[in-house]
């Protein structure tokens, strides 16, 4: 079994987020972690993962436009190796209370789900609030991620 997890980070705090989550994986299965534009589409695809992790931030009111274009390319490299991962699932990193980041929540989940690609998306998405631009992240936001990846570990394993 096989984790990626991708993040389109500038100021170190997806880079965090994705760090936490995948300390919990290595713990029973193989992970491979990176920021989109170090990690290309085609490694993932020919990696064949289990599952896939793709967090961006939310910057001028707006996802990152690269991370949603790696997801595009993810999925025609995936077409081209005959893969469906089995379970997909996304976060975001943003200063705003999340009631006014949920539309973007939404459609970067959309993104993620849309097509046959990825079987199954995790039901919504993590929020990666941080207190100013460049962060810190606000408090329990690190442990809430890490809970998360022990269910998803959990449900992987069984």
């Amino acid at each position: 079994m096989k984790v990626w997890i991708v993040h389109d980070s500038t100021f170190g705090n997806g880079k965090s987020l994705a760090e936490a989550m995948a300390e919990v994986f290595r713990q029973q299965i193989e992970v491979g972690i990176g920021h989109i534009k170090k990690i290309t589409p085609r490694d993932v695809a020919n990696d064949k993962p289990n599952l896939i992790i793709v967090g961006t931030p939310v910057r001028a009111f707006s996802t990152s436009f690269a991370s949603k274009m790696w997801i595009r390319g993810l999925k025609r490299q995936l077409r081209e190796v005959n893969h469906i991962i089995p379970l997909g699932m996304v976060f975001l990193t943003h200063a705003m209370p999340k009631k006014m980041v949920e539309i973007w929540g939404k459609r970067f989940h959309k993104i993620l789900d849309r097509g046959i690609a990825i079987a199954e998306v995790y039901p919504g998405w993590l929020s990666g609030r941080v207190k100013d631009t460049q962060g810190p992240l606000e408090e329990g936001t690190t442990e809430n991620f890490v809970h998360t990846a022990k269910q998803l570990l959990e449900n992987m394993v069984k």
